[in-house]
């Protein structure tokens, strides 16, 4: 088994303060996000569908992996657009599926996830390829106003599964919780 994400920390109820994410816009600004107890972070890369590779050095998003999520990748259209760098026409919509009672459209694209420096959660690793991810449902693309669009993007257990990956959380030591995702 290969660790695409390796020890990656997360904190809890004790940690004084969680540290933000900070993400690099369209418009050249930073944006920080808050990240909140005991959420899982890792970062992704969105392309248009068909992408095998990804090259080069793409524009990093900060997703939530959500273990009750049954869906593949949840983001706004804001985050979709000022954050990921990917105009909306650039993806076709595929059709819509239904989140907290709202018609959401889905997209068809590609996503890849990033290695991390070992030990830390917004390092990335130097000299690995991206893995990519396998997201049978698609993007579903929530309105900047809805309660999802409001936070940072999610990576469901869905994908994880479709891609033959294995989670790990180690919550053994309150000053020493981290998650692993590895090939399987």
């Amino acid at each position: 088994m290969a660790e695409v994400i390796a020890q990656c920390p997360f904190h809890d109820d004790a940690a004084e303060k969680v540290p933000s994410v900070h993400i690099n816009c369209l418009t050249g600004g930073t944006v920080s996000v808050e990240v909140r107890p005991f959420q899982l972070i890792a970062w992704i890369t969105i392309l248009p569908e068909g992408v095998k590779r990804c090259m080069d050095r793409p524009h990093l998003l900060p997703v939530i992996i959500d273990t009750g999520s049954g869906g593949d990748l949840t983001i706004s259209e804001e985050q979709l657009l000022e954050w990921g760098h990917c105009p909306q026409e650039f993806f076709r919509k595929k059709r819509y599926v239904t989140i907290n009672g709202e018609k959401t459209p889905t997209l068809p694209a590609s996503a890849f996830l990033h290695s991390n420096q070992p030990k830390t959660r917004d390092t990335p690793a130097k000299g690995k390829d991206p893995h990519r991810l396998v997201l049978k449902t698609g993007v579903h693309v929530v309105p900047a106003d809805h309660l999802i669009g409001r936070r940072l993007p999610t990576l469901g257990l869905r994908t994880l599964a479709n891609t033959n990956l294995a989670l790990f959380i180690n919550c053994t030591k309150p000053n020493d919780r981290w998650y692993t995702i590895s090939t399987h």
